[in-house]
């Protein structure tokens, strides 16, 4: 992860990565439930933030993609100011405002194809990359199975071994997050 904001005038991953903990703290203190939407999503931003291989150059693309102008600032700030209380209010007014100032920052250096790529494939994961854990099924287990089956059972019996599978990951990654997220927020506290 990228070192702590030492010039003002720049802003790092990890300055948003500890402005999303903020909300979090914010949030969870106000007695939100740690399954609500709002927790989850946050979670998942500081997860995805995380596991960039280039957090620099993520977080800069999320802050352009969230706050690509005014406006859409503008309308997070009205919406907020609607929803949430005052501290939790500005926590995320801190937050936003993180995001549209990284958006209006210059590129430094032109991301390139490979990256912008890898931003996008990044992006498109839900909370957990399904779709990976099912690739990662290995083949011959596969082949094996679809070989030594009628041609009925062979496909239910591969998807219900794969969803059991996506299931087991899924569960014990979101463990595992929850695990870690609160040793965050107990540290920041």
């Amino acid at each position: 992860m990228a070192e702590q904001n030492t010039n003002t005038n720049l802003i790092t991953a990890k300055d948003i990565e500890n402005a999303l903990l903020e909300v979090l703290n914010k949030a969870i203190r106000r007695k939100f439930k740690i399954d609500s939407k709002f927790i989850k999503d946050h979670l998942s931003y500081i997860t995805r933030l995380q596991s960039a291989k280039e957090p620099e150059k993520y977080i800069r693309y999320k802050a352009r993609q969230l706050m690509s102008d005014e406006v859409s600032y503008n309308r997070r700030i009205k919406y907020i100011h609607g929803h949430y209380s005052e501290e939790l209010r500005e926590k995320l007014e801190k937050l936003y405002k993180l995001y549209y100032e990284l958006s209006q920052e210059e590129e430094k250096d032109e991301i390139s194809e490979i990256d912008a790529s890898e931003i996008i494939k990044d992006h498109s994961r839900s909370n957990l990359d399904q779709t990976e854990i099912i690739l990662d099924y290995p083949r011959s287990n596969l082949e094996q199975t679809e070989t030594n089956l009628g041609p009925s059972l062979q496909i239910i019996n591969s998807e219900d071994k794969i969803n059991a599978r996506v299931k087991e990951a899924t569960e014990a990654m979101y463990q595992r997050f929850i695990e870690s997220t609160q040793q965050t927020l107990n540290s920041i506290k």
